[in-house]
């Protein structure tokens, strides 16, 4: 992994045990890499659907979402903040969102956060 993921990953932790939330940190973050590779996946096979070779697709996916972190890394900016940087009014990013979020993009990642979080602490009681 690139060295700020590390730098990043004590950064989180360090926050999280501050604030008494360190369990919170730990359930999050495990299950937010399949998370993270499942929205790579889809991705993938978006590149696919549009004509890209799966390799490709992949390698495509997979250095957009490294881009996506770095830049919020490198600026501690805001998600929305980069997100309005590169939407045009009436252009293809605006549309392509308005769609995800209509079929319940966020929604879902909240909902499959919240679930996991609530499936392991249920485990960690028995």
């Amino acid at each position: 992994p690139p060295p700020f993921f590390f730098q990043s990953d004590d950064g989180i932790r360090d926050f999280c045990l501050s604030r008494g939330v360190g369990v919170v940190y730990k359930r999050q973050c495990a299950s937010g890499i399949a998370f993270w590779m499942r929205i790579l996946r889809a991705m993938t096979q978006g590149g696919i659907q549009l004509g890209f070779e799966a390799s490709e697709a992949m390698k495509m996916s997979t250095f957009t979402a490294l881009g996506a972190s770095s830049l919020l890394l490198e600026n501690n900016s805001h998600p929305e903040k980069e997100i309005d940087k590169v939407t045009t009014p009436n252009g293809c990013t605006i549309k392509g969102l308005n769609e995800m979020e209509h079929k319940g993009l966020s929604s879902s990642i909240i909902q499959g956060l919240v679930a996991s979080f609530e499936k392991i602490n249920e485990m960690s009681k028995k």
